[in-house]
C-alpha cells in the first residue's frame, strides 16, 4: 500500500504495510510539485496533477493501487467542545451532528473528531471532551477525483494532524512525555500539535510564505518560536495546564541547533522526531521528514475516534457524477435489449414499434429541453438567493462594526492608569488586535499587561519591553511599548 502526504509543493510518499503492531518501509520518495497545483491544500488542477503523479509512480517502478493520502489546509478548522455524551460512543451521526450546530457550520464541511476524555458539567450530568475537526468538502471531493483520474483505490483520507497523532498514541516514549507539542516545520507551513495525557487536546496549522522566507534559517526558525509561543501560552491558560515536558520537530528541520537554542526561554527539552521500534526499515531515509505518512498506517487506538474523511456523512452523502451516468446508460441498455427481442420475435409490429421509438425519441427530447429550462431558473434562483445572503451579511456587518469597535477600545482603556495613553489607532484584523502605548514610569507597562490579563477580554497577549527617551530638559523621561493579542472567544467577537 501507497501512503501520499500532500503539500502544496510536495508530495510525500511511503510504500509500506502494517504487519501486525509493526510497519514495515520498504521505499520513500519525495515528488516536487510546480507551483499552482495544489494551493493552500486544495487540488487546483486535477488532471496536470494526476499527470505528475502517474508519471513519477511509473519512472520509480511503484505499482501498487491501494492508496492512503494525508492532507492539510489552513482552511482546516479545529476546535475543542464540551458536548452531552450520547448513549453511546460509537453512536458517529450524533456526535456529528452536536458538532455541526455548536460549530455552527453546514454540510459543506466534512466532520471528523477525537474524544479527549469523559467529564461532568455543573449539573452533575455526563459530557465528552471532543477536538472536532471541519474540512470543507470540496477539499475532500478534490482528492477523490484525483484518484479516480488516476484509476487508484483511495482506501482513507486523512488530515495530517490526525495521523501523527496515531504516532503519539502507539508510542510509549512519547506517551510518556506528554505534555508534549508536535511541531511539523515546512517552508510553507507550520503545524503544532497539543498533547496530555496521550491525547490531542488542540492542533494548529499556520501558512507562511515561502517565498518571503525563501530558503532563510533564521525567519523559518523565527516562524517557529512565535507559533510555540503562541500555543504555550494557550496551554497555560487551560485550568488544569500542567508544565510541558517536550517539544518534538518533525518535518523539513532547516538548522536544529538554531531552532533548540530559540526554545530554551520556554524550558523544555527539544528533539527531532526519531523512529520508534515498531517501524522497521528496508532503506534509508529521514524518519521526520516522512513521519506523517509513515504514521498514516497505524490503526487508532480509540473505536470511538473517526478520523477518515472518507466515512463522514457528508462524504457518504455525496454521490459521485458518474452514479447517475451509469443509470442512464443501464437504463438505455436494457431500452434496446428489450426493443430488440420485440422485433425479433414480432416481426409483424416492426413498423408499429418504429413509430413508438419515433415518439418516444420526441418525448425525450422534449423533456430535455423543458429539464435546460429548468436547471437555467434553478441556477438563476441560486444566484438571486447568494446575493440576498451577501446583502444580508454586508448589513449585519455594518451594524455589527462599530458596536463592537467601541467596545474593544472601551476594553483597552480600562485599564490604563495616570500618565497613560494609546498611541495613534488600535489595529484589528479578524480576532488580532495591535496597539502601541505610552506612559510615564517605567513599571507601568508590566502593571498594565498584567491588569489586561486579569481583565480576561483577551488572550495570548505578547509583551516584548518598553523603550524609554527622555523629554525636555528636567530629565523626565516618556516611555513606550507595544502590545498584540488575540480577542478571547466567547465574548461576543465573531469572524464572519
Amino acid at each position: 500500500m501507497l501512503s501520499l502526504d500532500f503539500t502544496d509543493r510536495q508530495v510525500k510518499i511511503v510504500r509500506g504495510s502494517l504487519m501486525g503492531s509493526k510497519i514495515r518501509i520498504i521505499q520513500v520518495e519525495t515528488l516536487n510539485l510546480p507551483l499552482g497545483l495544489i494551493e493552500n491544500g486544495f487540488v487546483a488542477d486535477v488532471p496536470m496533477l494526476a499527470g505528475e503523479l502517474l508519471e513519477f509512480l511509473q519512472t520509480k517502478d511503484i505499482k501498487e493501487k491501494d492508496m492512503i493520502a494525508e492532507i492539510g489546509s489552513g482552511l482546516i478548522l479545529h476546535k475543542e467542545l464540551i458536548l452531552p455524551k450520547p448513549k453511546s460512543l460509537k453512536n458517529a451521526n450524533v456526535i456529528e451532528t452536536m458538532i455541526k450546530s455548536n460549530m455552527n457550520i453546514s454540510n459543506d464541511y466534512n466532520v471528523s473528531y477525537n474524544i479527549v476524555d469523559e467529564t461532568e458539567d455543573e449539573n452533575k450530568n455526563p459530557m465528552i471532551r471532543v477536538l472536532a475537526t471541519a474540512v470543507p468538502q470540496r477539499l475532500v471531493d478534490g482528492y477523490t477525483r484525483l484518484f479516480s483520474h488516476l484509476g487508484l483505490s483511495l482506501k482513507s483520507l486523512f488530515v495530517s494532524s490526525n495521523c501523527i497523532s496515531r504516532l503519539v498514541e502507539n508510542s510509549q516514549k512519547l506517551l510518556n512525555l506528554s505534555p508534549l507539542m508536535m511541531v511539523q516545520v515546512e517552508y510553507d507551513f507550520i503545524s503544532t500539535n497539543l498533547y496530555s495525557e496521550g491525547r490531542l487536546v488542540l492542533s494548529r496549522r499556520v501558512s507562511i510564505d515561502a517565498e518571503e522566507i525563501g530558503g532563510d534559517s533564521d525567519a523559518l526558525v523565527q516562524a517557529v518560536y512565535d507559533n510555540v509561543f503562541r500555543m504555550i501560552q494557550f496551554m497555560n491558560s487551560r485550568p488544569d495546564s500542567q508544565p510541558l515536558k517536550e517539544i518534538t520537530f518533525y518535518g523539513k528541520i532547516p538548522d536544529f541547533i538554531m531552532l533548540s537554542n530559540s526554545m530554551a526561554s520556554f524550558n523544555t527539552s527539544t528533539h527531532v522526531l526519531s523512529s520508534p521500534g515498531n517501524v522497521v526499515a528496508f532503506c534509508e531515509f529521514d524518519f521526520a521528514e516522512y513521519a506523517n505518512a509513515i504514521s498514516a498506517f497505524f490503526k487508532p487506538k480509540s473505536d470511538f475516534d473517526r478520523i477518515d474523511l472518507l466515512k463522514s456523512s457528508a462524504a457518504k452523502e455525496k454521490k459521485p457524477a458518474s452514479y447517475y451516468g451509469l443509470i442512464l446508460v443501464a437504463s438505455l441498455v436494457i431500452s434496446c435489449a428489450a426493443v430488440g427481442g420485440v422485433y425479433f420475435m414480432f416481426n409483424s409490429t416492426n413498423k408499429n414499434l418504429q413509430a413508438q421509438i419515433a415518439t418516444r425519441q420526441n418525448d425525450i427530447a422534449l423533456a430535455q429541453e423543458r429539464v435546460n429550462v429548468l436547471n437555467g431558473k434553478i441556477a438563476r434562483l441560486n444566484n438571486i438567493e447568494l446575493y440576498s445572503n451577501n446583502v444580508q451579511m454586508a448589513k449585519y456587518l455594518f451594524d455589527f462594526q462599530p458596536t463592537i469597535l467601541t467596545e474593544i477600545l472601551d476594553k483597552l482603556e480600562e485599564p490604563l492608569t495616570e500618565g497613560m495613553s494609546i498611541i495613534g489607532s488600535v489595529s484589528i484584523s479578524g480576532y488580532s488586535v495591535s496597539v502601541s502605548y505610552k506612559c510615564t514610569a517605567d513599571n507601568q507597562p508590566s502593571e498594565y499587561v498584567r491588569a489586561l490579563i486579569e481583565q480576561g477580554y483577551f488572550e495570548n497577549i505578547s509583551y516584548h519591553g518598553y523603550s524609554g527617551t527622555q523629554v525636555g530638559n528636567n530629565g523626565d523621561m516618556e516611555y513606550t511599548f507595544s502590545l498584540s493579542m488575540l480577542l478571547k472567544g466567547g465574548n461576543g467577537y465573531e469572524v464572519e
